[in-house]
């Protein structure tokens, strides 16, 4: 320890992806300016979910009203649409229909509209003949009503990313420390912590903000908070089109009717792309590492035994036969005619006789969703889970809308510190309001 460097800040930020650094970028507005570092593990920054996925820009409808997730993706939404607008960043304003395949899903569509406008979201209820004005090649065996999306986008998330870096990067009280990520929790206390880095580093902070990502678990356990969670970290896999949607003459985004009670993926859907790809996705395949990216490139058999260990637990508990089930279900997209019979549910181009009936696909780049479950359980966890305990914050479980949501995130952060409220105290706050 004597020959570590020693480092006081006024807030340090583990993780350097967009919620990590569009915390930073929001508070280094506070009026004292504070001394703010982000310590990123990654030589590089953004190599994670923060430009790895689909690029959707979610309105805000599928989440439980008075959730974190029903809070803060409708209003990362309008801020995230805004800052592409504003610097110009490439963005599809092309809404998105939600679509019921059968009668039975029809009541689902009602229900999930009602819990929209809940959540203070622009959306509305359509017929045929509005839908195909929408989207004229919707898949012809489509029930109506359709919940319309007005808000909804598709944005470029490596230039948002890019653009967002350079902002921080201009920011005078703000220093990245890149190639260097959270070791250990030397000592903390309600006022102060101090933490080791890979470089070796030591850091007094007053302020520790945990944004890890695939890794914000492990970092929360080092302070005692967390450990009745595990992460079942899962992939995400996209088919890619290689005819431009624009050549079908596509005009926007189409999603399933999901599971409302469970709500843990929105299914198949399509996805538009601002370089002009019409993607089918994703997956939700069990991961056995957490940055299981490129085969055994980054294989770690400490993670491997871990997950390994919480997948024999399932084994043993009431949840064999859900796990069973799901792994099933995201077993089968991994055969390219899956993939395109669920297409051809949402859309017609695949079908005999379409602009496309034998497309090819390619693979597109995977993300890793960071989900956790609950260890007593083995359920789901799906809202986000704030830990919020004073001198430190733990963002765990920021799976989708994690990114829609990060500049929102961002804003209640800078009330947190401004105000003294802690972000259950924002969130009841905001609920209240509501409902006056």
């Amino acid at each position: 320890m004597s020959s570590a460097k020693l480092l006081k800040t006024d807030i340090l930020i583990a993780g350097g992806g967009i919620i990590g650094l569009s915390i930073a970028r929001a508070l280094s507005t506070l009026p004292n300016k504070p001394h703010i570092t982000v310590l990123e593990k990654d030589k590089t920054l953004g190599n994670h979910g923060s430009t790895l996925n689909s690029g959707v820009l979610h309105s805000g409808i599928y989440y439980t009203p008075g959730s974190f997730k029903a809070r803060h993706c409708p209003i990362g939404n309008r801020l995230l649409t805004k800052y592409c607008l504003d610097n110009k960043l490439p963005i599809l304003q092309c809404g998105k229909l939600i679509v019921a395949k059968d009668t039975q899903e029809v009541e689902k569509i009602n229900e999930l509209y009602e819990r929209a406008v809940t959540n203070g979201v622009p959306v509305k209820l359509v017929d045929k003949e509005e839908a195909l004005q929408i989207e004229p090649h919707l898949g012809t065996n489509l029930q109506f009503p359709m919940i319309w999306s007005p808000s909804t986008s598709v944005a470029s998330p490596s230039a948002i990313f890019e653009h967002l870096l350079k902002d921080v990067q201009g920011i005078d009280n703000i220093q990245i420390l890149n190639g260097e990520g959270y070791k250990r929790l030397i000592n903390n206390s309600p006022t102060s912590n101090t933490i080791e880095t890979t470089q070796n580093t030591v850091i007094e902070t007053p302020k520790f903000i945990n944004c890890g990502g695939l890794y914000a678990d492990r970092i929360a356990h080092d302070f005692n908070e967390g450990k009745e969670y595990a992460l079942i970290p899962l992939k995400g896999l996209y088919m890619v089109d290689e005819v431009p949607y624009k050549e079908y003459g596509l005009k926007t985004v189409i999603y399933p009717i999901p599971p409302l009670k469970t709500n843990n993926f929105l299914g198949v859907h399509t996805t538009l792309t601002t370089d002009g790809k019409l993607k089918l996705g994703p997956t939700a395949v069990p991961s056995f590492w957490r940055e299981d990216y490129e085969g055994f490139k980054t294989f770690k058999f400490d993670e491997f035994a871990e997950i390994i260990t919480q997948y024999i637990k399932i084994g043993f508990s009431s949840k064999v036969f859900w796990y069973l089930n799901l792994l099933w279900n995201e077993i089968k997209k991994s055969s390219r005619t899956y993939f395109i019979k669920e297409g051809q549910k949402l859309i017609n181009v695949y079908d005999k006789g379409g602009p496309n009936e034998n497309p090819k696909f390619k693979r597109g780049k995977s993300a890793i969703r960071t989900q956790l479950i609950n260890k007593k359980d083995h359920s789901f966890m799906n809202d986000f889970i704030i830990l919020d305990r004073g001198s430190h914050v733990h963002f765990l479980n920021m799976a989708s809308p994690g990114w829609t949501s990060a500049m929102s995130l961002a804003e209640d952060m800078k009330t947190n510190i401004q105000e003294g409220l802690s972000f259950e105290e924002i969130l009841k706050r905001v609920n209240e309001n509501r409902k006056k």
